[in-house]
């Protein structure tokens, strides 16, 4: 009789331990993507007159890894956009890059937008940068 009860409750711990720790899978989650930040630019530039009008000529500095520009958007301060579209070259770190125009001297903030891939991982970027033109 004490056997036929052992084995009973042997079973029925048995089903409650399976049941129980069936139940308990443990959920794998996928790992956060690493979200690079985004490659730094700085910017410079200088001021000329040309014919009496004063114009400034700007010069940025890749200085984070090589890239790829897609677009720049130059945004002078009174909300005027300059759009350039890159030709697919290299743009290597440390290069530095003249535009190729003279914008006319407007004080103030003057912001630029770069958009395009890195050549390491061929991963896409928006990067901003801003320069402040005094008299």
């Amino acid at each position: 009789m004490k056997t036929k009860q052992n084995t009973i409750l042997i079973g029925t711990i048995f089903l409650c331990a399976l049941f129980i720790f069936s139940g308990c899978k443990k959920k794998t989650t996928e790992p956060d993507p690493i979200v690079k930040d985004p490659p730094s630019f700085v910017m410079d530039g200088y001021t000329f007159n040309l014919g009496g009008v004063d114009y400034v000529r700007f010069i940025f500095d890749n200085r984070t890894e090589a890239v790829k520009i897609i677009t720049l958007t130059v945004t002078s301060p009174t909300s005027q956009n300059y759009d350039y579209t890159g030709d697919g070259s290299v743009l290597e770190k440390d290069a530095l890059t003249e535009l190729p125009d003279n914008f006319p001297k407007i004080n103030g903030f003057w912001s630029f937008t770069f958009t395009g891939t890195r050549v390491s991982d061929n991963t896409a970027f928006t990067s901003k940068s801003k320069y402040q033109v005094t008299k």
